[in-house]
């Protein structure tokens, strides 16, 4: 996982080499977020009731999540 923090914006890459599905749970507890937007598809994850990012990578796959923050709407490219 690599995580990117710039101009207020929170982007999270998860990256799978493995031949096999992954699932990634990743506490992500300093940000306030309400939503985790896939910015190569149209998918969105809500935070479990801890705060944490819970994702399914495919083999092979990879994730790139821009979190959206209490009071912020992001449109599909900001």
């Amino acid at each position: 996982m690599i995580r990117y923090d710039w101009r207020g914006a929170t982007l999270v890459t998860v990256h799978n080499l493995a031949a096999d599905s992954a699932k990634v749970d990743l506490a992500i507890s300093d940000v306030d977020w309400t939503a985790a937007r896939d910015l190569l598809g149209d998918e969105v994850v809500r935070p479990t009731a801890d705060g944490r990012l819970v994702l399914e990578v495919g083999r092979y796959g990879f994730r790139w999540m821009r979190l959206e923050k209490s009071g912020q709407r992001l449109t599909p490219y900001g």
